[in-house]
C-alpha cells in the first residue's frame, strides 16, 4: 500500500492518495458480516500504516507518527450509517493537532471495492483544531 499526503500551501496535509500496490491484500465486502466490513478493514490497515511512518514529511507531529484511531463516524456527529468510518486523532497533549480522516465520496462508492480495483483512492485530512487551545 502506498500513502501520498497531499499539502495546503501552509503545508499542512489536506489529502491522502491510497494506492494498492502488487502483494497487497484485497479487501473485500463479506456479506455475512455486514455491508462496510471490507471498508473497515481497510481503514485499520491505512491507520497501521500512518501510525508507524517516523518520516517528519509525512507526519503531523513529530516523531509521534499520526497517532491515530479508528472510529465509527456517527459517533462523532456525523449523520451517516453505522458502516462509515474516519480515522481521528487519539492521545492528545496540549499542542498537538487533530486530524480527522474521512472518505468524501462515502455516498456513492466503498472505497474497499475502487481500492480493490486498483484506483487511487482519495481521503480528506480534515485539520479540526489543536488540542488544548479554544476555538474562536
Amino acid at each position: 500500500m502506498r500513502i501520498h499526503i497531499e499539502r495546503a500551501r501552509d503545508g499542512s496535509p489536506n489529502g491522502l492518495v491510497v494506492t494498492r500496490q502488487e502483494g497487497d491484500p484485497e479487501y473485500p465486502t463479506n456479506e455475512n458480516v455486514g455491508w462496510g466490513s471490507g471498508e473497515s478493514r481497510l481503514f485499520t490497515a491505512i491507520k497501521v500504516v500512518l501510525n508507524r511512518k517516523r518520516d517528519p514529511a509525512h507526519q503531523p507531529v513529530p516523531g509521534k507518527g499520526w497517532n491515530l484511531e479508528k472510529r465509527p463516524m456517527w459517533q462523532d456527529g456525523h449523520l451517516v450509517d453505522e458502516h462509515r468510518f474516519s480515522l481521528r486523532s487519539c492521545n492528545l497533549v496540549p499542542g498537538q493537532p487533530v486530524y480527522l480522516i474521512t472518505d468524501p465520496d462515502y455516498a456513492y462508492r466503498l472505497l474497499n471495492e475502487d481500492f480493490n480495483a486498483g484506483k487511487p483512492v482519495r481521503l480528506l485530512v480534515e485539520d479540526i483544531g489543536v488540542y488544548g487551545k479554544e476555538s474562536l
